[in-house]
């Protein structure tokens, strides 16, 4: 466990978080990945008790629209054809994600899965490099010295916690 928020600061190094002046968008990103981890529980949780695939994958996205409606439509652009096309694709692959990770969540402890999702600051990072030209901050760095051996001592922890069993 104690690992775990290991990574967790990690993260929250990475994209240099305080308290004092922090950026609201970095405290939101942070607030979010919280949402996402609990959003993870309840669908392990709604697997366990044999709910479709379908009405799994469709309540969060529900509840989202419900609960931000009122900030969209406050701060509501319309957007350009080149910009709905990428959002139409954005959907596509933020859906097949979902559906992955609903079969992986369905298939593996959720424990054993978690070390993954920390390893997303990695793969964002070289991909940040490959398609933008962009090298990491000091801080991303930073915060990946906390992610990787976090991440590495869960995925042998938990490794050796199934052969176990």
């Amino acid at each position: 466990m104690g690992f775990g928020f290991l990574g967790f600061f990690g993260v929250a190094v990475s994209v240099n978080f305080s308290f004092t002046g922090a950026n609201a968008s970095i405290f939101v990103a942070l607030l979010a990945t919280f949402i996402f981890a609990v959003l993870d529980i309840v669908n392990k949780k709604l697997l366990t008790q044999k709910e479709s695939f379908i009405s799994t994958m469709f309540m969060p996205t529900m509840w989202s629209c419900i609960w931000l409606l009122p900030l969209v439509i406050l701060n509501w652009k319309t957007p350009s054809l080149s910009e709905f096309f990428m959002l139409f694709i954005l959907g596509i692959g933020s859906n097949i994600m979902f559906f992955c990770l609903l079969k992986a969540l369905d298939s593996y402890e959720m424990s054993a899965l978690q070390p993954f999702k920390y390893s997303e600051t990695i793969f964002s990072c070289i991909a940040s490099f490959l398609c933008f030209n962009q090298l990491p901050s000091i801080n991303v760095l930073f915060g990946l010295g906390f992610i990787i051996p976090a991440t590495l001592y869960l995925t042998f922890h938990e490794s050796r916690a199934i052969k176990k069993s």
